[in-house]
């Protein structure tokens, strides 16, 4: 069985990333895909290995969007993480911002950009219901603004038949936790979290019509979020994770982070 782990840009995926390069640091068969969705030739790659030497991969990750399964020689599994579509682009913005060296200013960021601007005229399709995009396995086969509830329930349909895990940015150790379970970890490791942005643009620091604009522009991604936190909350159910457990390696992860913020 092999596992390929979807990141969906701003989701937590790079500390997640973080994570599974420590929990398998000591395999050989871990293959990454960098700049998946900037460069479509890092899957082209990837799609085109030897047969046998992608059976030897247990663990496939990287941005991409769903369908790798369909080039693997072993039977295969989904892991991804969703996240409230309005945090996550509240999240890009303010992560933008800082980083004028993106490629995302090439095709129409800029650093006066306003909230507004980058909410309404999106300039890349992953500001456009990337996370729908990614998981119906469209991406860039499809226009910005022409997201159907076609893909919506392609989305839906494969979350439901292909992924083992369904975590949550939101609830991130619970989501270890699931991730532990379903691939009998003996131990969840310790985390510094990764490429995160500024925190001056939440929920909470904007306008309920700013809020209210950005899910609109996010329908599709605001109900596949939606029915994910279903997906979700069923694994843990089915699971039995108690919440003593997550609460006290949440406790000790902090003092972790503290300690080693610059690991």
């Amino acid at each position: 069985m092999s596992v390929i782990f979807i990141h969906i840009p701003k989701t937590a995926g790079s500390t997640l990333h973080y994570i599974l390069n420590k929990k398998y640091t000591e395999k050989k068969d871990m293959y990454s895909i960098s700049h998946g969705l900037m460069d479509d030739s890092a899957i082209t790659r990837f799609k085109s290995l030897p047969l046998e030497e992608k059976e030897r991969f247990f663990l496939v990750k990287g941005h991409m969007p769903f369908g790798l399964h369909t080039v693997m020689p072993n039977p295969v599994t989904y892991i991804t993480f969703l996240r409230d579509p309005v945090e996550r682009i509240l999240s890009y913005y303010s992560y933008l911002l800082v980083k004028p060296d993106h490629f995302f200013y090439q095709r129409g960021m800029s650093l006066d950009m306003s909230l507004k601007s980058f909410v309404t005229s999106p300039f890349s399709v992953e500001m456009d219901n990337g996370q729908t995009r990614l998981l119906a396995g469209v991406h860039t086969d499809i226009g910005i603004g022409e997201c159907t509830d076609a893909m919506l329930a392609i989305a839906i349909n494969n979350l439901e038949k292909y992924f083992s895990v369904v975590g949550l940015s939101e609830r991130f150790n619970d989501s270890l936790f699931l991730l532990r379970d379903i691939f009998h970890w003996d131990r969840i490791p310790f985390y510094v979290k990764r490429n995160v942005g500024p925190r001056k643009n939440t929920r909470k620091h904007i306008t309920p019509y700013m809020a209210t604009l950005i899910e609109k522009t996010q329908r599709f991604d605001m109900d596949l979020y939606r029915y994910a936190n279903g997906i979700f909350d069923r694994q843990m159910k089915a699971s039995k994770i108690r919440s003593i457990p997550v609460f006290f390696y949440g406790l000790f992860n902090r003092v972790h982070q503290i300690t080693n913020r610059y690991e």
